[in-house]
């Protein structure tokens, strides 16, 4: 068994390091996550999947997936994790951004706060199912113009 496979097989048992304590740990287990496209699916089979403290590092991750050679695994890993945070379509579409729960503020700040190299184009469907803008001009407005953070 090569080594990557091997580290694609612990994923599933070191998602829980995504809430962990420390940001360091957090980050850390973020950037492993981030060279494995299918990781999101390993997350996404696990109870700390939509956890603020999972999301921002899942989003560490795919901040760090730029560039032409990392755009599939840019688009792949949105579009798995704004398919966990934007579920399904809502029985009621929020009517701001405040009715959204804080995971998914979040993850609507980080693609607001993203440059055309970074626009992360996966799992802008699950945005649209919620009625959350899509376009990046729209989008920025709709959060009331948010800066990086």
């Amino acid at each position: 068994m090569s080594s990557y496979d091997a580290v694609r097989e612990a994923l599933p048992a070191l998602a829980v390091l995504l809430t962990s304590d420390s940001p360091e740990l957090r980050a850390e287990t973020a950037n492993l996550f981030a060279w494995f496209p299918e990781s999101v699916m390993a997350l996404a089979e696990t109870p700390e999947a939509t956890t603020l403290r999972a999301v921002e590092a899942m989003l560490v991750g795919l901040a760090d997936c730029t560039g032409v050679e990392r755009y599939y695994d840019r688009y792949y890993t949105a579009h798995r994790l704004f398919t966990l945070v934007f579920p399904g379509k809502p029985a009621e579409a929020p009517q701001s951004f405040g009715d959204l729960s804080d995971v998914q503020q979040r993850v609507v700040r980080f693609i607001a706060d993203q440059d055309a190299d970074g626009w992360p184009a996966g799992g802008m469907d699950a945005l649209r199912r919620w009625k959350v803008p899509t376009g990046h001009s729209d989008l920025r407005a709709y959060v009331g113009g948010v800066q990086a953070g």
